[in-house]
């Protein structure tokens, strides 16, 4: 494995020599170096969710104790938050528009309206705050990488060169 990498990167080199493949290896740079961006990211991302999880978790086992046999709010709450991976796949359904938020704010809703305003907040928050912000980070960190690397920056210089003496 470590062989096979090692070629990788030596044919990476390779690509330094065209000119042809100066976008292609920019767009390898960028996504390279937010690696570790990325990682915190979704540390963050999946604390956020987690706490969220364990409200509406919450919510739903009460319900489940206390609902009658045939409600027709505990079969959606078990649909939809029969345990943890039901919740966690929900939640995320929910801010990536997999499935209607509007069906898991009802379920919760009816569970009791404190937990489908905890739901609400939870959409307002990832939607309207979090995964912008995390975005515009991204794009930030890869501008940035790029006007740093002295290698494009030498590229630029002798393009300019050339062009002024053409």
């Amino acid at each position: 494995r470590l062989l096979r990498l090692l070629r990788f990167f030596r044919s990476m080199r390779l690509l330094r020599a065209f000119r042809f493949f100066r976008g292609l290896r920019m767009l390898l740079y960028s996504v390279v170096s937010s690696f570790l961006p990325l990682f915190w990211t979704l540390v963050f991302l999946l604390v956020t969710v987690f706490i969220f999880v364990a409200v509406s978790l919450q919510g739903s086992t009460e319900h489940f104790l206390l609902a009658p046999e045939h409600d027709p709010a505990a079969d959606l709450m078990r649909k939809h938050f029969a345990g943890v991976a039901d919740a966690w796949l929900s939640h995320f359904a929910a801010i990536s528009s997999g499935v209607s938020w509007w069906h898991l704010f009802d379920a919760l809703w009816q569970c009791h309206p404190i937990y489908g305003l905890v739901f609400v907040v939870y959409m307002l928050l990832m939607v309207l705050c979090i995964l912008n912000i995390m975005t515009g980070v991204f794009v930030s960190d890869a501008m940035e990488m790029t006007q740093a690397n002295k290698e494009f920056q030498a590229q630029r210089e002798v393009e300019k060169r050339r062009q002024l003496f053409q």
